[in-house]
């Protein structure tokens, strides 16, 4: 992971802040729970170490003073991902745990 792995946008010089995303082809993820002490940030590939900002609970990034107009800003960073199981019971018994299995335990992302 490097500070250059997910573009944010491009800076206008008036813009503090940079909502996290998440980039697979041609598909843009909004990042809403970044795991803290994971986010690294650029500024037109330079990698910088303080003057902004981690809200981890919107996965928004917020610069002191705005980068200057027509900078790059990237990212990057680990995330979680909250969810949920898929039904209220799972149906087990001690003898369906044998050495080294598991129960088939299915799982739905919770969007927004």
């Amino acid at each position: 992971m490097t500070a250059l792995d997910q573009a944010l946008g491009e800076a206008d010089g008036s813009r503090a802040d940079f909502q996290l995303i998440k980039h697979y082809g041609g598909f843009a993820r909004t990042i809403s729970k970044p795991v803290e002490g994971s986010v690294r940030i650029a500024v037109d590939g330079n990698e910088i170490a303080g003057g902004f900002s981690v809200d981890h609970s919107s996965g928004v990034v917020s610069f002191e003073t705005p980068p200057a107009p027509g900078s790059l800003v990237s990212a990057g960073f680990r995330f979680d991902c909250p969810a949920r199981f898929d039904s209220d019971a799972i149906d087990a018994s001690l003898e369906g745990f044998g050495a080294g299995r598991i129960v088939n335990v299915k799982l739905i992302e919770l969007i927004g």
